[in-house]
């Protein structure tokens, strides 16, 4: 019936935001060992570190996830701005 035929460009873009979520899990992975490795108090110790560095981790995910879909040309933040104007 043709439900899982994917155009070349939606492949393609879907090739990108497979390689981008590679790149931030490698990207997670370092922090945690680098916390591990240089600051090990802060898993270990006070929950309210940890929480503000799990924060910290996210929120930097979060930029190099945005970062990474602007140069691969996955997103369009224009596209976006005009979508978020639309909907008031």
């Amino acid at each position: 019936r043709g439900y899982w035929k994917f155009t070349k460009p939606l492949v393609i873009k879907l090739m990108k935001i497979a390689f981008a979520s590679v790149l931030i899990g490698a990207l997670l992975w370092a922090e945690t060992k680098g916390i591990e490795l240089y600051f090990p108090r802060l898993i270990h110790g006070s929950k309210f570190l940890l929480l503000i560095t799990l924060g910290a981790m996210f929120f930097s995910a979060l930029l190099f996830f945005l970062l990474l879909a602007k140069s691969f040309a996955i997103i369009s933040f224009a596209e976006i701005i005009n979508m978020v104007r639309r909907k008031k």
